[in-house]
């Protein structure tokens, strides 16, 4: 049987021309702004599969069980060529009408102007009991106020950092954001992003939500089993849903990491019977999956800045070791040369930076608990131990150079700095939680 996605696709583009705007927080609701795009009514146009003929050797066989993409020979099918490994994707307007922002009133208390921030190297912090939000200065050592949320809201769980702008976020129950613009000191709320969402992840702009939502919720005429991941503008409220092929199991579900502004890294892809690694771009709804061998193995969800020089891959069923992808390998029709396959078949997390000569990791070993960190030797793929620490650690933040990595210790609520020389400093702010590291220049 010949199981492929439906061919006759209107390749319309989905969303444009976003408007980046200032500095902004964000908790559990998002905020909007103006964005356009191609549409009707103000809902972005429709890339949907037209009613498939068995006896039209022009479509393909409709099927509820798990089928590759277009194959090479049906690609030449489509409305337009597309490059190699580049597929469209079948995809819906979201919502189907009007928006999703929610102009809902709170009244937070602003700080410091970010604007005013002195050049030099920050951390993010939230305080878990007050939610207050704030900058301290990996230089100097000074803590800046930056928002004290409403008292009805979260406190902040992501922020954006991009050319000055920066986002900061928090989740408010089901499937609501509040956005915090810091710089025009404004706040607003977006969602629900999708019922039974897994995860909501801001991009690196701050332009988008992108969510993987719960497999009970399925695009309507699809006729490939697939997995939801829905884009929201945080501007407009507006944006799309994608059907993104998927053998559907708890165990090898796509995870969504943002790998550039408009593009998002899905793992876990099914491409011609196999599982790929794919960037989905959301204004064209194309997905380059280029045939990496990375099977299952999944990079870590979220944000994967754009400047690191990695992606890391974690082992799997699939893929005994973890391994090391230069981004160039997600960009279409670029060489891809140098995949590090890391020597160790441990539970070692990867966590690249923004010097691609500097790559650390860490592993929790029980079953009494002891955190070992330290870098990965990129010539050889070997592990060097920096730290072996008594008790459960995880990494919170890494600083802007690549030159340290902040720790948290959960019995204690401490947060440490490790340096590169292995040498530790507690920071003055337990219980804090560090959300990330940014740079002013």
């Amino acid at each position: 049987m010949n199981l492929a996605l439906p061919l006759q696709l209107r390749r319309v583009g989905v969303v444009a021309n976003c408007l980046r705007r200032p500095l902004i927080l964000c908790m559990g609701l998002a905020t909007a702004a103006a964005c356009t795009a191609p549409s009707q009514n103000g809902v972005p146009a429709t890339r949907s599969a037209e009613p498939s003929d068995p006896n039209d050797s022009t479509t393909a066989v409709a099927s509820r069980t798990p089928g590759p993409l277009l194959t090479a020979e049906q690609a030449t099918a489509t409305v337009a060529e597309l490059p190699d490994h580049v597929y469209e994707v079948d995809t819906r307007p979201w919502p189907e009408q009007g928006d999703l922002l929610e102009p809902v009133g709170d009244h937070p208390e602003f700080g410091v102007d970010v604007a005013g921030l002195a050049s030099g190297s920050y951390l993010l912090l939230a305080d878990r009991d007050t939610r207050l939000a704030s900058a301290y200065s990996l230089d100097t050592g000074v803590t800046e106020e930056l928002l004290w949320p409403d008292s009805a809201d979260s406190r902040p769980v992501q922020f954006v950092l991009d050319h000055g702008i920066s986002l900061l976020g928090s989740r408010e129950p089901a499937g609501y954001w509040r956005l915090y613009d810091l710089r025009e000191r404004t706040s607003w709320a977006i969602g629900p992003t999708c019922r039974g969402a897994w995860n909501d992840w801001l991009s690196p702009d701050g332009d988008w939500i992108g969510t993987v939502c719960s497999d009970d919720l399925q695009l309507e005429g699809t006729t490939y089993d697939h997995v939801v991941i829905q884009f929201l503008s945080t501007r407009t409220g507006i944006g799309a849903r994608f059907a993104i092929p998927s053998i559907v199991s708890e165990r090898d579900r796509p995870d969504l990491a943002w790998i550039d502004d408009g593009s998002a890294l899905i793992s876990t892809v099914l491409v011609r019977g196999e599982l790929r690694a794919c960037v989905l771009t959301i204004e064209q709804a194309t997905m380059y999956c280029p045939p990496l061998g990375l099977g299952a193995a999944a990079a870590p969800p979220g944000n994967i800045a754009p400047a690191d020089g990695w992606v890391p891959f974690e082992r799997s069923e699939f893929l005994t070791e973890t391994k090391l992808v230069p981004p160039d390998c997600f960009k279409v029709e670029s060489a891809c040369e140098g995949i590090l396959q890391l020597s160790e078949s441990s539970s070692n997390i990867a966590i690249p930076t923004s010097d691609p000569e500097i790559v650390w990791w860490i592993e929790l070993l029980g079953p009494d608990p002891t955190t070992e960190v330290g870098l990965i030797e990129l010539g050889s793929g070997e592990f060097r131990q920096l730290a072996s620490l008594g008790g459960d650690y995880s990494s919170r933040a890494i600083c802007p150079d690549g030159s340290c990595m902040f720790i948290f210790q959960y019995d204690s609520e401490i947060n440490w700095r490790l340096n590169l020389d292995g040498s530790l400093q507690v920071l003055p702010f337990p219980g804090d939680v560090i959300l990330g590291s940014f740079r002013i220049p």
